[in-house]
């Protein structure tokens, strides 16, 4: 039987199916007030006590220590909706004075979240306006929560990209917002997940001898050209490297086992195709849409490049289980020139 795996990324278990999960949250430091026919609660957080505000659907709980000085926190929660790039479950809350730095780490609580939400993610929005990125999200006793470092506005998302068996949905979907980073070069068993590369096809050239390729998750690897991937490919290769990991973790596939022990085959690389500002006469070719081997005679066993597309309205198309399945099986006999089998 296959196992969801908990992602420490961003997935998370599955809540129970009940209409509605109510968190029963300490009582606030100081007694909130209610905003005049608006969604907003202040209080005061005392710096040597620390504190909880407690809104409608979100509580926020600072620790003793993390405020230099007593001081006026709001939570509004308003009518705005998360962008749509991503499935929100939640309207925007906001949290000021946005931008407050903590000296130690506090957490916000959602505790009215559907309960049939799938892996629900925190959205934590950046410096940039309507650009949010995904925290490390738990789920425990019926609340949703995350730890922050300073105020910003915030939502839930639903996952829509991962099954509940941990494998990626053969269709488009919106992928969650893009954690702030992902570590390249992590094992799981016999196989690493080794980098990150983004085409911009919105470019003449996107790869134009690897000066118009972002390398790195955030666009920080070598070699260092200076083009950096966009938020919404950023998305889009989290949901793919998540879905890659729970994968390999829950049940690998015995065609990958056996391409590995045959040819030494056993790291992935991810590329995302970005079609972000692209022209609509622009397409993909399928030698660069579907999964392929790299240098597979290099004497390493090469690179499995695990391919995803960022849509032109931000939404995401990810291999599957099955795509790396039928790679695996026709790699075995066409070593080292593998493609994707179809």
């Amino acid at each position: 039987m296959k196992k969801l795996l908990s992602i420490a990324l961003l997935a998370v278990p599955i809540l129970a199916c009940t209409t509605e999960t109510i968190y029963k949250a300490p009582p606030p430091a100081e007694p909130g007030e209610a905003g005049d026919g608006t969604n907003t609660v202040t209080g005061t957080i005392s710096a040597a006590e620390g504190g909880t505000i407690e809104a409608d659907g979100l509580i926020l709980e600072i620790p003793a220590g993390a405020l230099s000085e007593d001081i006026e926190i709001a939570i509004t929660k308003t009518e705005t909706q998360a962008p749509e790039q991503h499935a929100g479950v939640t309207p925007i809350y906001t949290l000021e004075p946005a931008g407050l730095k903590l000296t130690k780490a506090a957490r916000v609580i959602y505790t009215k979240i559907p309960a049939d939400t799938p892996m629900p993610v925190i959205g934590w929005g950046t410096k940039t306006e309507g650009v949010f990125e995904g925290l490390e999200t738990e789920v425990a006793d019926g609340a949703v929560s995350a730890s922050i470092e300073r105020l910003r506005s915030t939502f839930v998302a639903k996952t829509e990209c991962m099954k509940e068996d941990g494998d990626a949905v053969a269709d488009i979907c919106r992928p969650t917002p893009a954690p702030a980073d992902l570590k390249s070069g992590r094992s799981i068993g016999r196989f690493v997940l080794a980098g990150f590369e983004y085409w911009q096809w919105k470019k003449p050239d996107p790869y134009a001898g690897g000066n118009e390729v972002a390398w790195g998750y955030n666009g920080d690897g070598q070699p260092k050209t200076g083009v950096m991937p966009t938020d919404a490919s950023r998305a889009c290769m989290a949901e793919s490297f998540r879905t890659l990991e729970a994968i390999l973790t829950n049940d690998p596939p015995k065609e990958l086992e056996d391409l590995e022990k045959a040819h030494g085959v056993r790291q992935f690389w991810f590329w995302n195709n970005d079609m972000t500002d692209a022209k609509a006469s622009v397409k993909v070719p399928k030698s660069n849409s579907e999964l392929w081997l790299f240098q597979g005679d290099r004497g390493d066993g090469g690179l499995i490049k695990w391919i995803s597309s960022t849509e032109r309205d931000g939404t995401c198309k990810l291999p599957t289980r099955d795509d790396l399945v039928l790679f695996a099986k026709s790699c075995v006999d066409r070593f080292p020139s593998c493609g994707s089998g179809k």
